[in-house]
């Protein structure tokens, strides 16, 4: 349900955007793992699980004992999400958490997917073992690494109807920023945006929300795409090194634990 919800949101911008552009009606901003393989225990101990009810809505990162990062577009309103983590399953065992306050940054544009980041503060803090540890948050630097990690539990493709049970991972490379503008054409690709793509690899739907990293830190949060590793269109990631003053603010005023940068 989710996924569809999401999908035709972006349907709707993408028109809006320019009716002529081909292959925009397939601007996706939930994404799941295509090209990937299965992830071994503890292998990302940050990745979280957003969750209404049993249902998979997006992926997120812990970032500290009391936050999750994810994707502002990954939020509806009057909506109670749970957060689950320490489990290659987002079905079940590891540590589940409500969603005490959601926080989207007000700079969000959803005709644009610019700065499409919010963070969830949890009713409780997780307990760190070996299945659950924050990543650190990598502050901007004008040169990435060259391969960067995506995981999720979304579609294996574009065709998909379910999520997958397992959690996924792929290396992808990164793309720059004229490159990645000269694919989407009219959507701006913004200096809030990372781009990263390789053949027949991508993130796809109910991935969105979840991490781009390299090693133990993230870098990227999944954004937004058309279809689902499609030549010439690389993933869209919103750029967490340029919102660390934001996440720095927003933890100040409600509380918590903050976050290691890097």
């Amino acid at each position: 349900m989710w996924s569809t919800l999401i999908r035709f949101a972006i349907v709707l911008i993408s028109v809006a955007l320019n009716a002529s552009q081909p292959n925009y009606t397939n601007f996706s901003i939930s994404s799941r793992i295509v090209g990937g393989e299965p992830v071994t225990n503890n292998q990302f101990p940050w990745q979280a699980a957003l969750l209404y009810g049993d249902s998979l809505v997006c992926g997120g990162s812990i970032i500290s004992l009391h936050w999750v990062v994810t994707a502002a577009h990954c939020i509806f309103a009057n909506v109670e999400f749970t957060v689950r983590a320490g489990s290659n399953s987002y079905q079940k065992n590891g540590q589940t958490r409500k969603a005490k306050k959601i926080v989207i940054n007000k700079r969000f544009n959803v005709g644009t997917m610019d700065r499409d980041i919010a963070l969830i503060l949890l009713d409780m803090p997780f307990t760190l073992d070996k299945a659950v540890q924050p990543i650190r948050l990598a502050k901007f630097r004008r040169n990435l690494p060259p391969k960067l990690v995506v995981s999720g539990w979304g579609l294996i493709n574009e065709t998909s109807t379910t999520s997958s049970n397992d959690l996924m991972a792929v290396t992808i490379s990164t793309v720059t920023r004229s490159e990645c503008q000269k694919a989407y054409g009219v959507i701006k690709i913004t200096k809030y945006m990372i781009c990263a793509a390789d053949p027949k690899k991508d993130a796809c739907v109910g991935d969105s929300g979840g991490p781009l990293s390299f090693g133990n830190e993230l870098f990227g949060i999944v954004s937004f795409g058309v279809g689902c590793a499609r030549s010439h269109y690389p993933g869209v990631y919103t750029y967490v090194g340029r919102q660390i003053f934001w996440i720095k603010k927003v933890i100040s005023e409600f509380g918590g634990s903050m976050p290691t940068f890097s």
